[in-house]
């Protein structure tokens, strides 16, 4: 025959004894914030005259783990007072102790003589290859000049973000 219709659901019977607890899972990576280190140094520094020579013009030191990633940035200008009928080279080079990690080349000419100002910036992401104690160094050097009388670095900035992977 025909099924029959539902019957009205029964009390709710009393609740059980509470399970044994787990074992405590492993516990998990500490969190991490990016860390910022910086050098500002105002003012000038020669780094010219001498022709190729190599000047440190902003340094930061900091503790780094294996495999951070670094996110190095730089800002300064770089002025030349010149004769007529100039030539400039210049590198500019950032180091991890006495790694090169990066160069940058300005290049530039004019028959005009005076006071010329460059400002320059990059950015570079380096990864830790050790852990260890690291300096970043940018340094600067003219490697061919015509006609000019002197050059300086001003206002020099270095900023590092580390992040922990």
């Amino acid at each position: 025959g025909v099924t029959g219709a539902t019957g009205v659901t029964g009390a709710t019977g009393v609740t059980g004894a509470t399970g044994v607890t787990g074992a405590t899972g492993a516990t998990g990576p500490t969190a991490s914030s990016p860390t910022l280190a910086f050098s500002e140094v105002p003012g000038t520094i020669t780094i010219y005259p001498p022709l190729n020579t190599e000047v440190t013009v902003a340094s930061v030191t900091q503790n780094v783990l294996i495999n951070q990633r670094l996110k190095i940035d730089y800002a300064l200008a770089v002025e030349i007072i010149t004769t007529a009928n100039w030539s400039f080279v210049l590198e500019m080079r950032l180091y991890r102790d006495t790694t090169l990690i990066d160069t940058r080349t300005l290049n530039s000419n004019s028959q005009q003589s005076g006071t010329h100002r460059f400002p320059l910036a990059n950015t570079q992401v380096d990864i830790a290859p050790a852990t260890t104690t690291s300096t970043y160094s940018l340094r600067l050097i003219v490697i061919t000049d015509s006609s000019v009388t002197s050059a300086t670095a001003i206002n020099r900035d270095l900023n590092i973000i580390t992040f922990t992977p």
